[in-house]
Order: C-alpha cells, then sequence, then structure tokens
C-alpha cells in the first residue's frame, strides 16, 4: 500500500484584505459576507485559506483579514488570483473604493447596496504590524463565530472529508 507523504502545514500570509460594510450593518451579516468572499476565492484559486480576522463594528463597520494558504499552495494561489474577479462574488455586492467613489459622483442609487473590498498583496515586512493591526487593535474573529478556514473541495481526499488540512477540514 502505497504510504501517502505529509503536506507541509506551514502557512504563508498572502492577502491583506479589508471589507467595509455599510456603517451599523449587524456583525452577522459582515460575518456571512466575508465567508461567502474568503470561500469564492478558495474555490477559485483552489487553495485551503486560514483567515486571521478582526472586525469593528458600529459607525465605521468593517473588517480587517490576512489571507494565508499552505507553503506548497502559494504559486498555485497567485498563478489563479490573477484571474480572480471579485465583482462576480455575490453579483458584484463588493466593489472597490474607487468603484464606489465613481457611483457617488454619478449619484448612483446601487452604491447602497454595495460594500467596499480592498485587497493588496501581503507585506512580508511589515507582518508583526498587521497582525498586531488585525487580531489586537480589531475585535478578533474567532472560530466559534465564524468560520475562519476554508477548504475548497477541489482535491478527492477534500471532497471525501479528509482534508490534509485538519484545522481547516473541522471548519465546516
Amino acid at each position: 500500500m502505497k504510504e501517502s507523504k505529509p503536506h507541509d502545514r506551514q502557512l504563508v500570509p498572502v492577502l491583506f484584505m479589508t471589507f467595509t460594510e455599510r456603517n451599523c450593518s449587524s456583525k452577522a451579516a459582515m460575518f456571512r459576507e466575508v465567508e461567502h468572499f474568503c470561500q469564492q476565492l478558495s474555490n477559485f484559486t483552489r487553495t485551503h485559506i486560514e483567515a486571521g480576522r478582526g472586525y469593528q463594528t458600529g459607525d465605521n463597520t468593517h473588517e480587517h483579514g490576512i489571507a494565508l494558504v499552505p507553503k506548497n499552495e502559494v504559486q498555485r494561489f497567485w498563478s489563479r488570483f490573477a484571474k480572480f474577479n471579485h465583482n462576480l462574488v455575490r453579483d458584484g455586492r463588493w466593489i472597490t473604493r474607487e468603484q464606489m467613489t465613481q457611483l457617488i459622483k454619478k449619484k448612483c442609487e446601487t452604491r447602497f447596496n454595495k460594500s467596499i473590498l480592498e485587497l493588496a498583496p501581503f507585506d512580508t515586512t511589515k507582518t508583526t504590524e498587521a497582525f498586531h493591526y488585525v487580531m489586537a487593535k480589531h475585535e478578533p474573529v474567532l472560530s466559534t463565530q465564524s468560520r475562519t478556514a476554508f477548504c475548497p473541495r477541489y482535491y478527492s481526499r477534500c471532497k471525501r472529508g479528509k482534508c490534509d488540512y485538519a484545522n481547516i477540514a473541522q471548519s465546516y
């Protein structure tokens, strides 16, 4: 019987994400939208994603996240991420800050149904500051409150519920 080789479980930060909801949006609604976005990103890139997330509600409802992928999936993430179109997630619910500015200038009513998404490649020279900002300056999102791990269920082992990334498999 062929023995499977253990996968490298070292996670590498790849993206810094900011999700800005309409003011006074509920925490539960924000969590659902961010979960959906992260799952779509995982599905599209066919990579496992662990998201370190922190949020703030009230007058400035937003969430920050750091997307981490297994070291052996980083190359696949970046090759597929280049083709990822965030406008297709939830029928264009997430738009960039520039797109929102355009809608405001045009006085377009659809701007009230949109939320702002900002994605930036993770700057590894600021790792400590980034994690402190997301997890200490903001209220951390616990895995008991909302999903923080996303499996693409692309591989046969994942489809069978035997994901090699145990923490991700338990988050279903």
